[in-house]
């Protein structure tokens, strides 16, 4: 019982002197501002670029319902 709860104790101090989150060490400067047309293409680059005409996008389902309709096609599908 002692040993658990100084276990517990030494635990909980050391993480009171891990620091938790790393701390910003200097601000990063803002190059462009919305409206300008680099600041699209910077965004392109970093998030992709958007879909083409003929591309289907879907919807995240949830995974009860993706996993519903696997097991439909699995136990209904016929050997």
């Amino acid at each position: 019982m002692i040993s658990g709860l100084v276990t517990l104790l030494a635990v909980f101090v050391t993480f009171k002197l891990l620091p938790s989150e790393k701390e910003i060490e200097r601000q990063l400067q803002r190059q462009y501002s919305t409206g300008d047309p680099q600041f699209r293409r910077s965004m392109g680059v970093l998030l992709g670029p958007p879909p083409r005409a003929g591309v289907k996008v879907h919807e995240n389902r949830p995974w009860t319902e993706k996993l519903h309709g696997e097991f439909a096609a699995i136990f209904g599908s016929q050997l």
